[in-house]
């Protein structure tokens, strides 16, 4: 499978504008449906509303207008991963919303949402398993991206923030348990990126930047240990866990590699990497929708060519991951075998990726 950003860029496929239908026709999959429940905030959101259409065939996000009302300036990551890079029908009920944090009484987040209500929402709905929403615990993912309200809020009120952020995951594991206790089984959690390297906060102090970066590091490695326990101590779960945090770092750190102007520049162009001065762009989402997809640890989500041994007639063959996919991390289980022109590349504990071969000097990314 050829990445789709290494094509758009060179060519030009995306604009920053809103798509329509997305181009992975869904009638062409399997006609039972895998479904994703998304919670989280602004680098999710979609605009999803509960009460109205819900995800289908034609609509794979149920309502608005596929890709939404998202803060990317176009299609995010949840509606690549939703639409483009899918390995089969998969209707997405996503909650996040703009503004969301974790618990109401740590940080408020005034008209917006916090986790908790996310989950109320599911529970009081699509938690239920109707007619319309029937999911099962080996059929359905559910995702967390979320905290970067909290941290950005908070990290410099002064205090153990470290315990803060304890607080804070109590909540967060709370819900992920609430979820368990309904059928959940397979999870996908992301980290905290690097907004210290946002345009927004480029605009503040040096110190202010620094402490927001040292308050973000320490909430990721709890969060990762967290993470860790929850895997270790709840049956039948299986996690994913995204370290964007990492992937935010080594694209920003070569920006010019992934096809972008520099780190810094917001807009809609085609080689700018931030939307606005806090989120990033569609072909910066674009990217994360492929590691995420390779992360989902599972072959309902990901792309031809994830995941372990394969057999066919008795026969079985070890498969090779996709160019940029996945080969290694914690809780991975599939092939760390890469195609012949890719290599194996370490980003962190939690993520390898099968990077080009150099060629000429660089790779593209």
């Amino acid at each position: 499978m050829i990445a789709l950003s290494a094509l758009c860029l060179a060519l030009g496929c995306f604009s920053g504008t809103v798509y329509g239908r997305p181009p992975n026709i869904q009638e062409t999959l399997a006609p039972t449906p895998n479904y994703w429940f998304s919670f989280g905030a602004s680098s999710s959101q979609t605009g999803f509303n509960s009460n109205g259409t819900l995800p289908n065939e034609a609509n794979p996000i149920g309502n608005p207008t596929f890709p939404g009302n998202t803060f990317a300036g176009g299609i995010n990551w949840v509606g690549y991963l939703t639409s483009y890079y899918n390995n089969s029908l998969l209707f997405t009920y996503n909650y996040a919303i703009g503004g969301a944090t974790i618990n109401r009484t740590l940080v408020n987040p005034g008209s917006s949402k916090a986790l908790t209500e996310e989950i109320d929402e599911f529970m009081a709905g699509a938690g239920k398993k109707p007619s319309v929403t029937p999911w099962k615990s080996e059929n359905s993912l559910f995702s967390f991206y979320i905290g970067i309200n909290d941290l950005q809020a908070t990290y410099n009120q002064g205090g153990d923030r470290g315990a803060f952020s304890d607080l804070l995951l109590d909540s967060y594991f709370a819900q992920a348990k609430r979820l368990y206790d309904v059928g959940a089984r397979y999870f996908l959690f992301f980290n905290i990126p690097p907004t210290d390297r946002t345009p927004l906060m480029l605009k503040q102090s040096e110190t202010a930047r620094a402490t927001e970066r040292a308050v973000i590091i320490e909430h990721n490695k709890r969060l990762s240990a967290r993470a860790t326990d929850f895997q270790n101590s709840t049956s039948g779960v299986h996690i994913a866990f995204y370290d964007i945090w990492t992937h935010y770092e080594v694209m920003l750190n070569s920006p010019q590699t992934y096809g972008f102007k520099d780190a810094t520049s917001y807009g809609d162009a085609l080689d700018i990497y931030w939307a606005n001065d806090f989120h990033a762009g569609v072909h910066a989402n674009d990217y994360f929708a492929q590691v995420v997809v390779a992360a989902g640890g599972d072959d309902k989500w990901a792309p031809q060519g994830h995941g372990s041994d394969w057999c066919s007639d008795g026969q079985c063959y070890e498969k090779t991951q996709v160019l940029w996919g996945q080969c290694g991390g914690y809780y991975y289980e599939g092939t760390d075998k890469c195609p012949s022109d890719a290599y194996c590349r370490y980003f962190s504990d939690w993520y390898s990726q099968c990077n080009p071969i150099e060629k000429s000097g660089k790779t593209f990314w």
